[in-house]
């Protein structure tokens, strides 16, 4: 299991592999077989951070539920949320679904025992020679998985609850890329990278209890709009023309969500100013015909997180 950088993912901390580039192959030769621990982890910063990605929404929606509280309780559950939604449910995506051969490239060996070899039940569980998805799950996802329950464990009963619905979901997107259902895919991308990472910040902002009858809906809403905008801002592997119309309405719901959040909230000021953060966006997806430009990314996230500051603050 390695952590790594994505070439062409939005997180800022995810798994080495990509929607639209292999690792080289060079990088499979120089990892000797007999060598190195069976579990291995490498972490670093993927590219610029101002984009949406799990740690981000998890942090609005830490701010958007504690509010001015939110340095007054421990740290710890903080820190371990963030690392949680950003490193490792990224991580289970990116290693799952993106159809690689990394990390489960061919064999460098043979192996020896007879009832793992290439043509038998465990050695088609295990990828010798050639990796399927069950060799996927098996060699990539079920570590990773264990690692992000376990760190879940630590935060909350909620938050394991929410690793296993990424789990599901991350396990779902690998069958419907198989099926060639790209648009479901980015369906549960944005349930990935911005509902759920939204709604364990919440979570983690109101210390394991439910919102109030007068905030719920506005949480709703909000992680509502997210989603609709991390839908319009996930990777397109089959990009086309009417795929830019499609993600630019997607995109101005999201906003249209965020901004009447905040005035049916009577924060006047910061729905205005969302809007007025919004138009950038949706100027440049307006003119974008395959992949969703990077260029909207900064605009749409400081929309992500003034709405959630000013719900939380209670400002505009």
């Amino acid at each position: 299991m390695r952590f790594g950088q994505t070439h062409g993912g939005y997180g800022i901390i995810a798994a080495a592999v990509s929607t639209h580039q292999r690792l080289p192959a060079a990088s499979a030769a120089h990892q000797p077989s007999e060598s190195g621990p069976l579990v291995s982890l490498r972490l670093w910063l993927a590219g610029s951070p101002w984009r949406l990605s799990g740690g981000w929404l998890a942090l609005a929606g830490l701010i958007a539920a504690a509010g001015p509280e939110l340095g007054q309780g421990p740290w710890l559950p903080i820190a371990l949320a963030l690392a949680l939604a950003e490193a490792f449910w990224g991580a289970l995506w990116w290693q799952l679904v993106p159809a690689q051969a990394w990390p489960l490239h061919r064999a460098a060996r043979r192996p020896a025992l007879p009832y793992i070899q290439p043509g038998s039940p465990a050695g088609r569980l295990l990828g010798w020679q050639q990796p399927g998805a069950a060799a996927a799950i098996t060699r990539a996802g079920a570590p990773l998985a264990l690692l992000a329950l376990l760190l879940a464990l630590a935060i909350s009963p909620l938050a394991v609850v929410l690793t296993g619905a990424v789990i599901l979901l991350a396990l779902l997107a690998m069958a419907a890329r198989q099926a060639g259902l790209a648009g479901l895919v980015r369906w549960l991308y944005a349930l990935v990278f911005a509902a759920l990472p939204f709604a364990l910040g919440v979570a983690v902002g109101l210390a394991g209890q439910w919102p109030s009858a007068s905030q719920g809906p506005w949480f709703l809403t909000l992680a509502v709009g997210y989603t609709l905008l991390g839908r319009a801002l996930a990777p397109d592997p089959q990009p086309a023309p009417r795929h830019g119309l499609m993600r630019l309405l997607t995109a101005a719901a999201g906003f249209g969500l965020a901004a009447a959040t905040l005035l049916g909230s009577g924060l006047l000021l910061a729905g205005g100013a969302v809007g007025l953060l919004a138009v950038a966006p949706l100027l440049i997806l307006a003119r974008a015909d395959d992949q969703p430009p990077a260029a909207a990314q900064p605009w749409t996230l400081a929309a992500i997180l003034v709405s959630a500051a000013a719900l939380g603050f209670g400002i505009g």
